[in-house]
């Protein structure tokens, strides 16, 4: 295989990853939700969600010591809430990565 081919066929395999939508983006938020703090999905409501895009890879809540891709990564906001807590989860829609953040992680986005 040559190089060229190479390369077409990694393009080719980037754009034919499907993107996820919103309802996609629920489901997996709250599955992540639910696994974090081993509850029933069935408990979780959904309050938001928001088509939003980060300046990189760490989908707007960059962990301490972690390196990310500076590269716009679109995905959503969604705002779960469990027993009247507000749970906020960013999913990016090419990764399907669910990120939980929390008052560690310093949350940013742009809509």
């Amino acid at each position: 295989m040559n190089l060229t081919h190479f390369l077409f066929s990694i393009l080719l395999t980037t754009l034919l990853v499907p993107i996820m939508n919103s309802d996609q983006a629920v489901l997996k938020a709250k599955q992540v939700l639910s696994q974090t703090l081993t509850i029933d999905e069935a408990q979780i409501s959904v309050q938001e969600v928001s088509s939003v895009q980060w300046s990189d890879s760490s989908l707007g809540c960059p962990q301490q010591g972690m390196m990310y891709a500076q590269v716009i990564t679109d995905g959503y906001k969604v705002v779960l809430e469990l027993d009247n807590k507000l749970y906020p989860l960013h999913v990016g829609t090419r990764s399907g990565r669910a990120v939980l953040c929390t008052n560690k992680s310093k949350s940013t986005g742009q809509n």
